[in-house]
């Protein structure tokens, strides 16, 4: 094999695994903010209801920040929270939304 096809299969392999790994990057943020979300309207919720101390949104805001995560929109109707968790990417923003209560 010549050395300019050589380089040309390391740059494809290169081009290829970097996208691929972007990829899955953003993936793996999807699902945290998915998982995030669910865990900091749980959170928030407990705090609505009275089985957490603290302000519901504040209580979403620490679950969002161990997940490594910006809650970005804190809901409150009645006895239910609605939360969005936002995770950055180098493809844009990946976005997680979950509610939890009493319906």
């Amino acid at each position: 094999m010549s050395a300019p096809v050589a380089i040309g299969v390391i740059a494809v392999t290169l081009i290829a695994g970097a996208s691929l790994l972007q990829v899955t990057s953003t993936l793996e943020a999807r699902h945290r903010a998915s998982a995030g979300a669910e865990v900091a309207a749980l959170a928030a919720a407990d705090g609505l209801i009275g089985y957490a101390e603290g302000d519901p949104c504040e209580l979403a805001a620490t679950v969002a920040n161990r997940a490594k995560a910006v809650l970005t929109v804190c809901k409150v109707e009645g006895l239910q929270v609605d939360v969005e968790l936002s995770v950055a990417t180098l493809l844009g923003p990946a976005v997680g939304r979950a509610r939890a209560g009493i319906p």
